[in-house]
């Protein structure tokens, strides 16, 4: 009797350290997967700009993504995402549709064959390696209501050096109505100016605490040909950036891109 259980006893003793040794592993191997994920963020919009928002990305196992999308209404967009061919393009599918996005060339991840609602559309992403954020906006032609689209301000996380709490204004993706997207072909070159409204100091290019916005001449080259853009603007008060007057409500920024001139609207999550 007294071998018997001393039999089970070491059976029991066992099965508890390998179940112990699995769930280490397990532990282990999760925290190791979350530390290494892939992260990307972005612009998520359709053709006809109903759907406008930001995606975030994250790469959950291997050859296995999931994207959320918080759109500018706050409806929350769920995808699913897998390898779908040998060039590595992520086929993502959710309740309303799906799109494509290669990660490869990290200059150039958007998307294609765009279908949500039945909508064309686009989505443009970075990778989120420092806290990437978006200030979102829409823009105007003065004096032509059907010149619209949307005006995204992407930073990367790029501390500016002199205003501890802001981060550089990397880019400007635009997508003009039922057309297009743009974006600036010189990304992450920057333009000193001296803004005079809020701090009286210079700044080494446009920036943005994720609340203000400050940017004044902006160069961002778009289709080939430079254009401007200039912005102060706050939470609940935007000024003229020259001037420091208060602008009307609805006019947030201001921009001149082949011989047009017109207005950015800023749009809040």
């Amino acid at each position: 009797m007294k071998k018997l259980i001393l039999l089970f006893c070491t059976v029991a003793f066992l099965i508890g350290c390998q179940k112990e040794q699995i769930e280490e592993e397990i532990t282990s191997n999760k925290g190791l997967e979350i530390s290494d994920t892939e992260k990307y963020f972005g612009v998520f919009v359709s053709d006809d700009l109903e759907l406008h928002g930001e995606i975030r990305v994250k790469k959950v196992k291997e050859s296995q993504y999931e994207a959320t999308v918080e759109l500018l209404n706050s409806e929350i967009l769920k995808f699913k995402g897998a390898i779908k061919n040998l060039a590595n393009d992520i086929e993502f599918t959710g309740k309303r549709g799906s799109f494509i996005i290669n990660f490869t060339d990290k200059n150039n991840m958007t998307s294609s064959q765009f279908k949500i609602d039945g909508k064309n559309g686009i989505v443009k992403t970075y990778a989120d390696n420092r806290g990437g954020a978006i200030v979102f906006g829409t823009y105007a032609q003065d004096g032509v209501p059907s010149f619209i689209g949307t005006w995204d301000m992407i930073t990367l996380g790029t501390p500016e050096p002199g205003h501890p709490g802001f981060f550089m204004i990397d880019d400007i993706f635009i997508f003009h109505k039922d057309t297009h997207s743009l974006s600036d072909t010189t990304a992450g070159m920057f333009e000193p100016f001296f803004e005079p409204c809020f701090f009286a100091e210079p700044f080494m290019g446009g920036a943005t605490d994720g609340f203000l916005v400050v940017g004044i001449d902006q160069v961002a080259f778009i289709a080939g040909a430079p254009g401007v853009w200039s912005m102060v603007s706050d939470v609940g008060i935007s000024l003229d950036p020259f001037t420091c007057a208060p602008l009307p409500p609805g006019i947030d920024g201001f921009w001149d891109w082949g011989g047009k001139t017109g207005t950015i609207t800023r749009v809040f999550i």
